[in-house]
C-alpha cells in the first residue's frame, strides 16, 4: 500500500499546486490533493458532478480496484489474508471460531480448480433422500430406486436451492415481527439468475455420464420444461392472492405438506403450525403441470437445477482467491475474527458514535417540524423509532459468532462438503426458530435480515434490533482517517451512517416498525393518505422507479449529514461534497481506452448528481443556478433540488 507521505511526495513532484477552496477551516492537504488528482475541471460540477469530481479518479491504493469501495474491499482482503495465515501463531487462534475460519480457508487453498459434480457426489453420500437419475458412479443403491421429485426439490432447498418451482423462505409474522412462519409461493423471478441453467456447466459434466446424443436430447427437453415453468410462474405474476393459513388446511394442495415434512424433517407436521401462502393459483396449476411428466425425468431438471445453482454460488465465491471465498461463506465469522486481530480500531467509537448521536438529534428536530400536519401519535412514532436507534460496532462479537456457528464443523480436506454444510446450517438456524418468539436481542434477526448485507463492509440496519451495525474494515481511506476534519467524516461516514437512519423511514416494510419492534400497518395508511406527504414520497420514484429506494435514502440522507454538519461549520464546503463523491467514485472497465472515465449511466453517478442537488449550499460554493422544484421527503419545499438532474 502507498503511505499517506508517499502521495504526498508523487503530487509534490508532479508540480501540482491546489486549488483554493471556499474554506481552509480543519482541511487535510493529502485529501484536497486527492480531489484535484480525482476532479475532471473541463465538466461543469453544476450539469455533472459526478463526472466533474471523479472524472479522472485512479485507485490509490489498490491499483486491481475499480472504485472506492473495492478498493476498500480489497484492503480488506489483504489483512484478512495476514490474519488466516497467521492464525495458528498469533493469540486469536486459540478460539474454536478462528479454528473453524482457518479450517475451511485451508480446505479452499487444497483445491485447485473446482468440480461442479464434487458437490453431487458429497449430496449422494451424505442425504438420505438423494438419490440422482444421471448417476455419478457412486450410487450406494444397487436395486433400482423410485424416484420423488417432491422429496428431492425440499431437500436440495436446505442446500440454498429456491426458487426452483416454487418459493419457500422464513419471513416474519405480518403483525408480530417477532415470529417467523413459512411464506410458500411461486418462484420470484427477479431472483433467478442464480439458478439459470447453464449450458457450459451441464454439458462438461453431464458428457461423462452417458452418450452425446442422450445428454444433448436431455438438455432440450429440460431447457423445455425450465421455459415453461418460468412461464407459467409469469402468468401468475399479478395474481396477488395471499392466504395466510395452517398446514391442516392444506388438503387442496397436499403436495405441499409432502414438501413441507421432508423440509422440516418430520412425519407428523404440526396441523396448527401457521403458513403464508401467496399465490394459491399458480401452487395448484404447478402440480397439474408437472403431472404430465414423469418423477425420474422431473429430478433430473432438479438434479441439472442444482448444478447450476452450485456453479453460480461458485463463481460468486471467486474460488481462487480463497480469502475472499472464505469471507463471503463464512461473513459474520470473518468480520468478528478482524475486529479481534485488530484491538487498535477500538479508537474510532466515540467519535463516530458521538457523529451518530447529532445525526439522530437532527433527524427527531425534522421530524417534530411536522411539515405535513400529521396528527401527534404519527410524529411520536417516527421520532421514538429514530431516539431508539443504536449504533453496534464490530459485530458479532466473538461470543456471540461462536454461538452462531456452534453445530457448524468444517475440515481441512472436505471443500465441497464444508460448503455444502455451511449452506444447511445458515438454513437449519432460521427454521428452527418457526413460529417461536423471538427475543430483540437474538441472533436469529442476523440471518433473518443479513444475506448480501452482512458481507459488505459498509454500515447497514436491521430495524427489528433497532441498530446500525459498523464494521471496522469501513475504517480506512477514503473512507476515513483517523483525527480527520468534520469536513470529510461528515461527508463519507456520515452520509453512510444518515442514509441507514432515512432507509426505514423510506421503506414500506419498515417504516411501520415501532420503536419495540411490533408493527403498526395503520401508520402507512396515515401517511399515504396525507396528500403533501405523497407527493414528496411519490416524486423520485415517478423518475427513477427502478432504484426509487436507493435514491430517496441517498437524497435525504445527505441532506441530513449536512445539516448536522453545519452545526460545526457554519459555511457551506465544496470539500464536504468532494468527499461524498470520493467515496462513490469508480472507473468504467479497467480493459477499456477510457478505462478513468466514469460510466455515463452508472448508479452512483445518479445517486450524487441527485443527491448533492437537493442541496442549497451546493449550488452556492459551487456557483450553480438553484432551481426550486419540489419538496424533498420530511424536509418539504423549503430546499429543493436542481432540476438538470431529475429526468
Amino acid at each position: 500500500m502507498w503511505s499517506v507521505w508517499l502521495i504526498m511526495l508523487v503530487l509534490a513532484v508532479s508540480g501540482w499546486a491546489p486549488q483554493v477552496l471556499s474554506s481552509s477551516q480543519g482541511k487535510d492537504d493529502v485529501q484536497e490533493r486527492l480531489f484535484q488528482l480525482s476532479k475532471d475541471e473541463s465538466i461543469s460540477p453544476c450539469d455533472d458532478f459526478y463526472g466533474y469530481a471523479c472524472g479522472n479518479w485512479k485507485p490509490q491504493m489498490e491499483k486491481d480496484a475499480q472504485g472506492s469501495l473495492s478498493q476498500l474491499d480489497l484492503a480488506y482482503n489483504h489483512k484478512m489474508g495476514e490474519i488466516l495465515n497467521s492464525v495458528n501463531g498469533s493469540n486469536i487462534g486459540v478460539n474454536t471460531l478462528a479454528h473453524k475460519i482457518q479450517q475451511y480457508y485451508k480446505s479452499c487453498l487444497a483445491i485447485e480448480a473446482p468440480e461442479i459434480v464434487e458437490y453431487l457426489k458429497w449430496l449422494e453420500l451424505n442425504e438420505r433422500h438423494i438419490h440422482w437419475p444421471i448417476s455419478t458412479n457412486i450410487s450406494r443403491h444397487q436395486a433400482p430406486l423410485r424416484h420423488d421429485w417432491i422429496q428431492m426439490l425440499a431437500t436440495l432447498r436446505k442446500y440454498g436451492l429456491n426458487d426452483v418451482i416454487l418459493n419457500e423462505k422464513a419471513v416474519p409474522k405480518e403483525r408480530n415481527r417477532l415470529v417467523l412462519n413459512i411464506q410458500l409461493g411461486r418462484p420470484q423471478m427477479e431472483e433467478n439468475q442464480m439458478h439459470q441453467l447453464h449450458y457450459e456447466v451441464v454439458q462438461s459434466i453431464l458428457k461423462f455420464f452417458m452418450p452425446q446424443s442422450e445428454y444433448k436430447n436431455l438438455w432440450r427437453d429440460i431447457q423445455d420444461l425450465d421455459y415453461q415453468l418460468m412461464e407459467l410462474a409469469s402468468r401468475h405474476e399479478d395474481d396477488d392472492e395471499i392466504m395466510f393459513t395452517s398446514v391442516s388446511s392444506l388438503n387442496e394442495v397436499p403436495w405441499l405438506q409432502r414438501y413441507l415434512s421432508v423440509l422440516l424433517d418430520t412425519n407428523n407436521l404440526n396441523p396448527s403450525m401457521e403458513l403464508v401462502i401467496t399465490n394459491t393459483a399458480y401452487l395448484r396449476k404447478v402440480m397439474q403441470f408437472l403431472q404430465r411428466y414423469n418423477e425420474r425425468f422431473i429430478c433430473e431438471y432438479l438434479q441439472v437445477k442444482i448444478l447450476s445453482y452450485l456453479h453460480y454460488k461458485e463463481l460468486l465465491s471467486k474460488p481462487r482467491n480463497c480469502v475472499t471465498n472464505t469471507r463471503l461463506l463464512l461473513p459474520l465469522a470473518t468480520q468478528s475474527l478482524y475486529d479481534v486481530a485488530n484491538p487498535n480500531l477500538s479508537k474510532i467509537p466515540y467519535e463516530v458514535n458521538n457523529i451518530f448521536e447529532k445525526l439522530k438529534t437532527k433527524l427527531q428536530e425534522v421530524l417534530k417540524r411536522n411539515i405535513y400536519d400529521l396528527e401527534t401519535n404519527v410524529i411520536k412514532f417516527l421520532t421514538n423509532k429514530v431516539r431508539s436507534l443504536r449504533l453496534s460496532w464490530g459485530y458479532p462479537k466473538v461470543n456471540d459468532a461462536e454461538k452462531f456457528y456452534e453445530n457448524l464443523s468444517l475440515a481441512p480436506n472436505d471443500y465441497y462438503g464444508n460448503r455444502l454444510k455451511t449452506f444447511h446450517h445458515h438454513f437449519q438456524f432460521v427454521h428452527s426458530s418457526l413460529n417461536k418468539r423471538l427475543q430483540l436481542e437474538s441472533l436469529e434477526f442476523f440471518p433473518l435480515e443479513l444475506e448480501e448485507t452482512a458481507k459488505g463492509l459498509l454500515p447497514y440496519i436491521l430495524p427489528m434490533r433497532r441498530r446500525i451495525y459498523v464494521s471496522y474494515a469501513m475504517f480506512q481511506p477514503p473512507f476515513y482517517r483517523l483525527g480527520e476534519s468534520p469536513i470529510y467524516t461528515y461527508g463519507a461516514v456520515g452520509f453512510l451512517l444518515a442514509r441507514q437512519m432515512i432507509w426505514e423511514l423510506t421503506n414500506i416494510a419498515d417504516i411501520v416498525v415501532s420503536a419495540y419492534g411490533q408493527v403498526f400497518p395503520h401508520i402507512m395508511d396515515m401517511l399515504l393518505d396525507n396528500n403533501k406527504f405523497t407527493m414528496d414520497y411519490a416524486h423520485i420514484a415517478s423518475h427513477h422507479a427502478d432504484v426509487a429506494q436507493e435514491m430517496d435514502s441517498a437524497i435525504i440522507g445527505l441532506k441530513l449529514a449536512y445539516q448536522t454538519f453545519l452545526e460545526h461549520t457554519p459555511d457551506g464546503d465544496q470539500s464536504f461534497f468532494l468527499n461524498f463523491a470520493q467515496i462513490h467514485c469508480q472507473i468504467r472497465n479497467a480493459s477499456s481506452a477510457t478505462q478513468h472515465r466514469p460510466s455515463d449511466d452508472s448508479l452512483n453517478r445518479k445517486l450524487v448528481n441527485l443527491a448533492v442537488t437537493h442541496i442549497k449550499d451546493f449550488s452556492s460554493v459551487f456557483g450553480c443556478k438553484h432551481h426550486q422544484h419540489h419538496g424533498v421527503l420530511y424536509w418539504g419545499a423549503g430546499d429543493e433540488a436542481n432540476d438538470n438532474f431529475l429526468q
